[in-house]
């Protein structure tokens, strides 16, 4: 999808889920070839262990056909520092920070929606059973409701990055993100509407199934349903 956009002369932003702003600094140096690609690799960015595992297959390409193509990459995510202290404090309390601090994170505007909730505590279930067969300890809903809470700064902080991302010239912005932000009409999408009820969204999301046609419980999904045939 990137290349075809590049090809087509499409003018768009890249941003990207697992860089956070407190990075955007080496993204920067990146796109202006003043780091390399192994550098980049070491910057501990906003991921989990399975994508700094397949970093060069997976996630290093479309950096890479960015820099080339000088399409602006930005690090729209909050740092875990402060997703950590709402998680744990409420995002509206956190008020002793400062102004730089401030700009690092964004607090959803939104009140909680019940039905994005629920598909979290369902999806944190079923890692907590899977983690206790692994000896850990389960989950329990106060824990799951604090993940939800930095889960809802994720989504916020993300959607003000994409909207200031827009504002120059209005061009498009390609936001790579895990699907769970986005599916079924995810936080990311009700953050981003509440802010610019005229936004333009196209979603799409990629599922590691094999089939043909469109399957009955991804009708609501996404406006395009990939299969990905894994």
């Amino acid at each position: 999808l990137l290349r075809e956009l590049v090809s087509e002369n499409v003018a768009f932003s890249l941003s990207l889920e697992e860089f956070d702003r407190s990075q955007q600094v080496s993204l920067d140096q990146y796109s202006a070839g003043q780091i390399d690609d192994k550098e980049l690799k070491h910057i501990r960015a906003f991921v989990g262990p399975s994508v700094r595992e397949h970093w060069l297959e997976w996630y290093l390409p479309k950096l890479q056909i960015a820099r080339a193509a000088q399409v602006e990459i930005i690090a729209s995510n909050a740092p875990l520092k402060y997703s950590r202290m709402a998680r744990n404090q409420g995002c509206e309390n956190l008020t002793e920070l400062t102004v730089g601090e401030q700009t690092l994170f964004s607090c959803p505007v939104l009140p909680v929606d019940s039905a994005y909730q629920a598909r979290f505590f369902s999806t944190m279930s079923r890692v907590s059973r899977k983690n206790q067969s692994l000896g850990l300890k389960p989950l329990d809903e106060l824990q799951m409701a604090k993940m939800f809470r930095a889960h809802r700064v994720w989504d916020a902080t993300m959607a003000q990055s994409i909207l200031k991302a827009l504002e120059p010239e209005k061009q498009r912005v390609v936001h790579l993100v895990g699907s769970f932000h986005t599916d079924f009409n995810g936080g990311l999408l009700q953050e981003l509407r509440a802010r610019s009820p005229d936004i333009g969204l196209l979603v799409i999301s990629i599922r590691p199934r094999k089939s043909t046609s469109l399957l009955a419980a991804d009708a609501s999904r996404a406006n395009i349903v990939v299969y990905s045939h894994d």
